[in-house]
């Protein structure tokens, strides 16, 4: 856990320096197999799914979160899913998305007009929680 925590640590720093996404940063398309009605997420996983548009069309129970910022939050996802493999499973990956998706959605809908650099920090700061909770609940 403590080497993943470091990871996002990082990431977050990247995020901060205005560094993230990298020039060169190969963005996420969304994947056709993933249309919901007429919208296509560019994230779909761990009980969560991102999109660039509403989805109306959608009846499941998965978190939907909504924002102009979706291929990069969805690259964000992407290298947190890969900086904290030491800590994601089968069932904390649930935890791990799932808070990061709601916190997102939280702050999107206080700051309607919330900037790229806002979603991907506040994405950043709530992977570092949940990261920081589960070494408290291990140090119990």
């Amino acid at each position: 856990l403590e080497s993943d925590r470091i990871n996002v640590d990082k990431l977050a720093e990247k995020i901060d320096e205005g560094l993230f996404p990298s020039a060169n940063a190969r963005m996420p398309r969304p994947s056709p197999s993933w249309r919901v009605g007429n919208v296509t997420p560019f994230w779909q996983g761990a009980d969560i799914i991102i999109a660039a548009e509403p989805m109306p069309e959608y009846r499941g129970s998965k978190t939907v979160l909504v924002t102009q910022h979706a291929p990069t939050l969805a690259l964000l996802l992407h290298r947190l899913r890969d900086a904290c493999s030491n800590s994601l499973g089968h069932v904390s990956k649930y935890e791990f998305f799932g808070r990061i998706a709601e916190s997102v959605n939280h702050h999107i809908f206080d700051h309607s007009n919330a900037s790229e650099h806002e979603v991907l920090r506040t994405a950043a700061h709530e992977a570092r929680n949940v990261l920081d909770n589960w070494l408290d609940r291990i140090d119990r």
